[in-house]
């Protein structure tokens, strides 16, 4: 323990490795951040484009059903 308390040199690598990790860590944070949302607003555009696919299906469909209904009335 005498060691870190008198070494100047040991605490000055000391504090410039805990600087230094706190910046890695910060940037981990923020990159990890910015590849969540990406990641995110990527699925949410894909379920969208799903929904409004199904959607004019099933308008389709309902169309044809609506025709078919129409010439049975006949």
């Amino acid at each position: 323990m005498k060691f870190w308390q008198q070494s100047l040199m040991a605490r000055l690598i000391l504090y410039f490795l805990l600087l230094s990790l706190s910046i890695g860590a910060i940037g981990v944070y923020i990159a990890y951040t910015q590849a969540r949302d990406a990641l995110e607003q990527s699925v949410v555009e894909r379920l969208t484009a799903a929904a409004t696919l199904k959607e004019e299906a099933l308008v389709r469909w309902v169309a044809d059903q609506q025709s078919v209904i129409a010439s049975i009335a006949e």
